[in-house]
């Protein structure tokens, strides 16, 4: 479960680096927005479906990645700066 957790947040961090490096997002917008988006994603999954191993994991964010982003972009939209 550790690995997955550690490469979730390490894909929701990645997909909120433009918006970060652009100046969009304080500290502490950016570290919310990682931790609602990785409760989210962890509280959808059903415990049979859970991937176990590393390979698993990765499988499932890369399939999974289109709707994690989406997530994040309706984050960045809700905590964005004005």
């Amino acid at each position: 479960m550790r690995h997955f957790h550690a490469a979730l947040v390490d894909l929701i961090k990645e997909l909120l680096k433009p918006t970060w490096r652009e100046g969009h997002l304080g500290k502490d917008a950016h570290n919310i927005i990682v931790k609602k988006a990785v409760d989210k994603v962890l509280g959808s999954i059903q415990p049979h479906q859970f991937p176990i191993t590393f390979e698993s994991a990765k499988q499932y964010l890369s399939s999974s990645q289109p709707k994690i982003a989406r997530l994040v972009e309706g984050y960045i939209d809700k905590y964005r700066k004005s």
